[in-house]
């Protein structure tokens, strides 16, 4: 073979190569510590003004902590274009046909452009069913562009397309999804297809995330099953999409998504996440609504999405106080998750968002993302009490609480510190288990065992009506799910209405 044709064929392979790698773009795998959801909901500023206090409040503050992604929500369905003036109305405008005012599109321009400057790599997220719209009193008030001129298309019944949540009972999940979209219609999924089609195409983002937790109802009750295939198959076409436009940009267009906590609430819901997760459509999961994260139930998607070799992310729903915050990470690093995401992030406020929940602090980005700089920090490892609400569709799971001391069954308490550890290392100062009791007389007595160890009755205190305290010996906790029993003590008269209504594990290091 001559030099010139030898030379020619090293080319052409070259060539060949390139392309391959130009047409078909894989991730690189890397870090998140903490991903940072932006529900998009801030008010832009007027045309003219300074964009630096918008910035300053979204992107900005985060700087120099353990972020590492930034996900901005661009699209909810629960209002119309002139509701709010904010970059989560960017897909009101769009459905209305309407130009897009030129500062939404400068809002996600700017805020790629200041999240890459901190080196973060930056998401658009979208809402897959928002209902915040459930309080219109009818159809006919609804103002999303395709709920307005399409009532059919939505969950509810015909009742409620002329009376709102009204036709339902309020304690109901269809009094909150009346309003939301019906995804086994096709209309519904080739709307959301085109959104994301003209608006990747349209803005250099890192990647997608589809927000399947807001709000996690997609179809009529008992029609789930029924539909599973048709939204499985709406993700394959978003895959498609992204891939393309990866190809035409020469780098890969990654997509995240959101999915309740595990596979059976996820089958419940109509989403067969786990085929999701084989086929290999997503390049990172977030796992849970962030409602019950103190359950070590999320393990079961952070595995599956491990043995396809998937990142998954469990997720931590608002600020909460610095030792809340710490304990949940903690949890989530033992469960063998890559990260934390906090979802609904806003600047912290130096106020609780609920009193139970402790004030918010900037500390908390710069200690949740990583082990390291978790250890030897206050924690509080509560107890899983479920939930109750009723825009979280079938991930309502039932309280472990109350439970009858009588005969009642072991709570399941997660720790995700390594408490032996840290006492051979003489960082532990106290272990408290702290119970909250209901109808135990104030001389009553009551025995405690934790995974099969009984707690010594001299370690065991009555603090108030309605609160008893262990300290524990460090032998007895264990990393991982604990289980804690109580049961009627010396001498206790054994009421069958005696309960346990919660517990939490203090735990202090010197």
């Amino acid at each position: 073979m001559s030099f010139v044709r030898l030379f020619s064929v090293l080319v052409g392979v070259l060539v060949c190569v390139g392309t391959a790698a130009a047409a078909d773009p894989r991730p690189v795998p890397r870090t998140r510590r903490i991903i940072l959801n932006d529900d998009g909901g801030i008010h832009l500023p007027k045309d003219g003004t300074s964009w630096d206090r918008y910035l300053n409040q979204r992107v900005r503050l985060a700087n120099r902590t353990q972020t590492d992604s930034y996900f901005l929500c661009v699209a909810a369905t629960s209002h119309g274009p002139d509701f709010l003036p904010a970059v989560v109305s960017t897909m009101s405008h769009w459905a209305a046909k309407k130009a897009i005012p030129s500062r939404y599109d400068q809002a996600a321009r700017r805020s790629i452009e200041a999240a890459r400057r901190n080196g973060w790599e930056v998401f658009a997220s979208i809402r897959m069913n928002d209902s915040h719209d459930r309080v219109r009193a009818n159809a006919g008030e609804l103002s999303y562009p395709l709920k307005a001129s399409r009532p059919e298309l939505l969950l509810g019944n015909s009742r409620s397309k002329e009376i709102g949540n009204k036709a339902y009972p309020e304690n109901s999940v269809m009094s909150w999804f009346w309003a939301a979209f019906n995804w086994g219609e096709e209309d519904v999924r080739r709307h959301f297809l085109e959104f994301i089609q003209w608006y990747c195409s349209r803005y250099d983002f890192d990647g997608l995330e589809l927000d399947y937790y807001r709000h996690p109802l997609f179809f009529k009750l008992g029609e789930e099953e029924e539909h599973m295939p048709k939204m499985t198959g709406f993700v394959r076409q978003v895959r498609q999409t992204l891939d393309e436009i990866g190809k035409r940009r020469g780098r890969p267009y990654l997509l995240a998504i959101r999915i309740p906590d595990t596979p059976e609430i996820c089958r419940r819901s109509g989403l067969d996440a786990p085929v999701w997760l084989r086929e290999n459509l997503m390049d990172l999961v977030v796992v849970g609504g962030g409602y019950m994260p103190y359950s070590g139930r999320l393990k079961q998607f952070i595995d599956l999405a491990h043995r396809y070799n998937i990142p998954a992310y469990p997720c931590i729903n608002h600020f909460r106080g610095p030792v809340q915050m710490r304990s949940l990470a903690s949890n989530f690093h033992a469960l063998g998750g890559d990260g934390v995401y906090l979802f609904n992030f806003t600047r912290p406020t130096g106020k609780a968002i609920l009193p139970e929940w402790g004030i918010s602090d900037m500390i908390s980005l710069s200690e949740i993302g990583s082990p390291k700089t978790l250890l030897s920090k206050e924690k509080a490892f509560l107890a899983d009490t479920g939930e109750h609400r009723n825009y979280i569709g079938h991930s309502n799971l039932e309280s472990q609480f109350p439970v009858r001391i009588l005969g009642g069954r072991p709570v399941d308490l997660f720790v995700g510190d390594n408490i032996p550890s840290a006492s051979k290392e003489g960082t532990l100062k106290e272990l408290r288990l702290e119970i909250d009791v209901a109808n135990v007389e104030p001389q009553t007595r009551i025995s405690i065992t934790i995974n099969g160890v009984a707690v010594g009755a001299g370690r065991i205190t009555r603090t108030g009506d309605t609160k008893i305290v262990a300290r524990l010996l460090t032998s007895s906790v264990r990393r991982g799910i604990n289980q804690v029993r109580c049961a009627p003590g010396k001498e206790a008269p054994g009421k069958l209405d005696s309960q346990v209504t919660g517990m939490r594990l203090i735990v202090l290091y010197k």
